[in-house]
């Protein structure tokens, strides 16, 4: 497939997890609403995610949201994502366009002033949906915030009153995001984007099923969903669809993602005595990561190589040499990417506290990566220990509650027989009573050699074929 020349995308996660705009290219009044229950930390919560737009323009569409994430591209060639980078993206039509793969013709002009129009009027109200990336969990409460503040663009007069009067004298147009969205992005909450990939798909409903599975299937194999909660509360769809109208729609997407092998796999099932079965008409799917969405081993190297870089130089450091890269690929052969990004971490806590600043990562690795891996061997054999504890504990908690309800029942079966049975096994109760306890008198004794004589003569009883 032919590759489009375009620079690294970004996507800023909250966005890339809920809906900012309709499913259509055409203009759209009506406010997106998503109203659901959530268990967190235990409790169901009302969770709530609205879109809203102006009244003359509307809410955000399909084509806004391709406009955005070229924004976003051109925000983070910029350093505006960085700490103390500008809150403006400058950029000319087309640096814009070239992202977008749009000509530099006259409707494509419009259709960017009206992207601007609209993201400038539309607003969020999250409520236990918006995730601080800085605070490490979702805002608890009302949230409401734009996404860009304002903007300025240059050209001829075209008429339109909202559009005129932003024109201006400079040579370059200019986007300035929305405080939340900077900080969002500015505390690491964004992600790659291969916008060659997302701009090959021509379906709308495409391209929000790709941004949303991309940041699902980030760190994971595979992901699931109920059908009406993935359509309805993360892509956007109509409320009106019903179940199998739904599942049109989603094939038709699956289709478009085909040739990029993306998915491995994904189906549709239901539960069945507890297990998953397949089925066409069930109500869940499943997606399963393809090879496209796999990071190579030596980009995870990269990636982990330039963080290390970072750490230690600030925010422009030296590109990582080749060798320093192969160092940490051969790490991440043996560990895997998630430990060798704790062993790294840790390797740089331990040349800080000795106050060395190296500025290769093969010294570091060197000087203090046996030391940190038995460190963490020994994390893991306490956490080993700990788990086989916990698990001992419940086992024994599990047994002392099933001797419980075997006495219950034993109890049960003994007030259920006549008067004469069960005089007999007190009669017998008194022998085990002697015999085990040595008479030694005390209720526990005393129950004890009860239950032992009922579970006797039930025994017997069975044996002897009587109930």
């Amino acid at each position: 497939m032919k590759q489009v020349k375009r620079n690294e995308g970004k996507d800023e996660m909250n966005l890339a997890t809920f809906p900012l705009t309709a499913l259509t290219k055409e203009k759209c009044m009506k406010p997106i609403k998503i109203n659901y229950t959530k268990k967190i930390q235990g409790k169901l919560v009302k969770c709530k995610w609205t879109v809203d737009g102006s009244l003359t323009y509307g809410i955000p569409n399909a084509i806004d949201n391709d406009v955005l994430l070229s924004f976003f591209c051109l925000a983070k060639q910029q350093g505006c994502f960085e700490p103390g980078g500008s809150d403006e993206v400058h950029y000319t039509y087309g640096e814009l366009f070239k992202i977008l793969g749009w000509n530099r013709q006259g409707n494509y002009y419009d259709a960017h002033n009206m992207s601007l129009i609209r993201l400038l009027g539309a607003s969020v109200i999250a409520e236990h949906t918006f995730y601080d990336n800085k605070k490490r969990c979702l805002v608890p409460m009302l949230k409401g915030f734009h996404i860009i503040e304002d903007f300025s663009i240059y050209g001829k007069k075209t008429g339109n009153s909202d559009i005129d009067s932003h024109l201006w004298d400079m040579s370059f147009n200019s986007v300035r995001f929305s405080k939340v969205i900077l900080e969002s992005a500015r505390h690491g909450f964004i992600k790659f984007i291969d916008l060659n990939e997302y701009f090959s798909f021509k379906r709308p409903l495409t391209k929000r099923l790709y941004r949303f599975l991309d940041k699902e299937l980030y760190k994971r194999k595979s992901v699931h969903y109920g059908i009406k909660d993935l359509c309805f509360n993360h892509l956007g769809m109509s409320t009106g669809y019903n179940l199998a109208q739904l599942k049109r729609e989603l094939d038709k997407a699956h289709k478009e993602l085909e040739p990029w092998e993306y998915l491995a796999d994904w189906y549709y099932y239901d539960y069945k005595s507890g297990e998953e079965e397949k089925n066409e008409s069930g109500k869940r799917v499943m997606y399963v990561k393809g090879v496209s969405s796999i990071k190579t081993v030596r980009q995870q190297s990269t990636e982990l190589a330039c963080i290390v870089r970072k750490n230690f130089f600030g925010d422009n450091p030296p590109s990582p040499s080749i060798r320093e890269i192969e160092n940490v690929e051969r790490l991440i052969k043996q560990y895997g990417y998630e430990k060798s990004a704790i062993i790294m971490d840790l390797v740089q806590l331990e040349a800080s506290a000795s106050k060395l600043k190296p500025d290769y990562i093969g010294y570091l690795l060197t000087t203090y990566k046996n030391k940190v891996i038995k460190q963490l061997e020994n994390q893991e054999k306490q956490k080993q220990i700990q788990t086989q504890q916990e698990a001992a504990h419940k086992q024994e908690e599990a047994q002392r509650e099933q001797e419980k309800q075997e006495q219950a029942e034993l109890k049960k079966y003994y007030f259920s027989l006549s008067q004469s049975e069960q005089k007999k096994i007190d009669q017998k109760s008194e022998e085990i009573w002697q015999e085990k306890y040595g008479g030694y008198d005390s209720k526990m004794s005393r129950e004890l050699a009860l239950l032992d004589a009922i579970q006797q003569y039930k025994q017997e009883a069975e044996n002897n074929g009587r109930p």
